[in-house]
């Protein structure tokens, strides 16, 4: 983000494998798709999702998946997700 790259995950079919499978499946979302990750951190975009769900009474997968991660890596949440390449990029014109 600083230097302005943007990243693209390609997800290794072992990531089915795992209980986070569908955080997975989110950050690349977030990640590989410019117009989010160049505009909100991982937590705005997994608000966002919440936000465009349907139904308000239970919480959309991205939102889930985010706060499960955050329960068991609260440090890592705390220090990367609410970083914004918009925000901390030295190349922005």
């Amino acid at each position: 983000m600083k230097y302005g790259c943007l990243p693209y995950i390609m997800r290794h079919e072992k990531y089915k494998n795992t209980e986070l499978q569908t955080f997975y499946t989110q950050i690349a979302r977030w990640c590989n798709q410019p117009q989010f990750f160049k505009k909100m951190s991982f937590r705005q975009f997994c608000e966002a999702n919440q936000n465009y769900h349907k139904n308000t009474e239970t919480t959309c997968s991205a939102l889930r998946a985010f706060l499960d991660f955050e329960k068991i890596y609260p440090e890592t949440t705390k220090k990367y997700f609410d970083l914004r390449f918009d925000q901390i990029n030295k190349y922005k014109k």
